[in-house]
């Protein structure tokens, strides 16, 4: 069996390294790995056109769905899979959307390999070694979960980058005894992962070879557009990372092709198909020769698996849903209005769940179909925020699929959120959703209704 080579492991530097921050698009926050002052892998410069490489690459038909990695620090995992998933799409042969689960490698390399544990990130080179040692599963037979510290799951009474924090907050648990079973083990594939020099002509070479190429790059709030999927990195944004700690951070993308007449590198992100050009941004060439970090550039490709694998498509439903309003509610002290919910969630175990409760306010009631526009709040720091209530439920039993009469989800809001809308004399709606999450979609709407106080 081939084995990944152990020299170029990407290694944070104990030094010069900064707490993690998030970079937010479209009311999403997407969680960064710490950022690194350093450890730049600093390149000759492309100064001509590689006559012996084609113009052009594009590699992007051969991938497979862009995912999303909801608000875990998780892109190193992601990328990962991502490049693991486009080799064993290779190694068939065929248009077939292979979807691996992040959710157990996130627990083999931590929980289990102990790499990068009490911690939120990872690191590329210590994530695909998991994989060859632990294997793998596929998404359905172990989904991927929200971050463990919301309201509802396990860690919500711990707090996030805290060393006293456990470690299976991070983790998460492992597969139970029937999900053990669906594990395709390192005697089942045959895989090498190849750490490739850090050279663009190198990484352009082996992209014009069909082969996919992992990277490690820094982010700036201010320097990678969500509209437009550019990223750019130069001395300002570099200088600017360093005075404001809270916008930068690192990440890790999967590169698909380039251009030698743009002078830009294309990649597969995941940040969902909302950000950039459906999933996919670009990097300019001075971008990787002066930016990206050491370490970080590995290949896979795929010489046996012992199984057909096929993705089965698991749709979750929500049944028999219903709803009771109560107004004027007392709950800790505070008088507002609390809406009790009664459903049945179908969907396997180990899947995830989650359910809100807005407060909106009606605009073009005039049309077929109204508009809703969310209410804000500012709290006692100063920070705006959405009026809602929120509940995450990661299904380990059948009793978390079922919310009785006897036993409903309550969600509350006070009325002191709702009082600058109530004196504007607006029509005010509370909105209950249920949301289903995976690895591609970070919710999707699965109920919701509109009710009027």
């Amino acid at each position: 069996m081939h084995k990944l080579a152990v020299a170029s492991l990407w290694l944070f530097s104990s030094l010069n390294l900064y707490a993690q921050a998030s970079y937010e698009f479209d009311g999403k926050k997407m969680k960064l790995l710490p950022f690194q002052a350093d450890n730049f892998n600093r390149s000759e410069s492309l100064g001509a056109t590689l006559s012996f490489l084609p113009e052009t690459v594009n590699l992007t038909q051969k991938q497979t769905s862009v995912k999303d990695q909801g608000n875990r620090g998780s892109c190193a995992y992601f990328t990962a899979s991502a490049l693991m998933e486009f080799s064993l799409r290779d190694y068939y042969g065929d248009d077939r959307d292979i979807n691996v689960s992040e959710e157990y490698l996130i627990y083999r390399n931590k929980g289990v390999d102990g790499y990068t544990a009490g911690g939120d990130g990872s690191r590329l080179g210590l994530n695909l070694r998991s994989w060859q040692s632990g294997g793998f599963m596929l998404e359905e037979d172990m989904p991927y979960t929200h971050s463990w510290f919301s309201r509802g799951l396990p860690c919500e009474s711990y707090i996030l980058d805290n060393p006293r924090t456990p470690d299976a907050c991070y983790s998460h648990l492992g597969p139970n005894n029937l999900q053990r079973t669906k594990i395709i083990k390192p005697e089942d594939f045959d895989i090498e992962v190849q750490p490739i020099e850090p050279a663009l002509e190198s990484v352009m070479a082996e992209l014009a070879s069909g082969q996919a190429v992992t990277i490690s790059v820094p982010v700036n709030q201010n320097g990678w557009s969500a509209k437009t999927g550019v990223a750019e990195h130069n001395q300002d944004l570099q200088e600017e990372c360093l005075l404001k700690k809270d916008l930068c951070g690192g990440h890790t993308v999967l590169l698909v092709g380039y251009d030698q007449n743009k002078r830009e590198l294309l990649f597969k992100n995941s940040w969902g198909e909302s950000w950039g050009k459906s999933g996919y941004g670009t990097m300019s060439f001075d971008f990787f020769n002066t930016w990206s970090y050491r370490g970080g550039y590995f290949t896979a490709k795929t010489y046996f698996v012992k199984f057909d694998l096929q993705n089965m498509v698991v749709k979750p439903k929500v049944l028999e849903p219903q709803y009771k309003m109560t107004k004027n509610y007392v709950q800790d002290g505070e008088e507002g209005v609390l809406v009790e919910m009664t459903f049945r969630y179908d969907a396997p175990i180990g899947s995830f769940y989650y359910v809100s409760l807005f407060a909106q306010t009606m605009v073009n009631s005039d049309t077929a179909e109204p508009d809703y526009q969310a209410i804000r709040k500012q709290d006692k720091n100063g920070k705006v925020e959405f009026v809602a209530d929120k509940f995450y439920r990661w299904i380990r039993s059948p009793s978390d699929l079922v919310f009785t009469e006897q036993r409903p989800l309550q969600l509350f809001i006070p009325y002191k959120d709702l009082e600058q809308s109530l004196g504007e004399g607006k029509r005010l709606f509370l909105r209950p959703s249920v949301y289903g999450m995976n690895d591609r979609k970070t919710y999707e709407v699965l109920y919701r209704t509109y009710l009027e106080l």
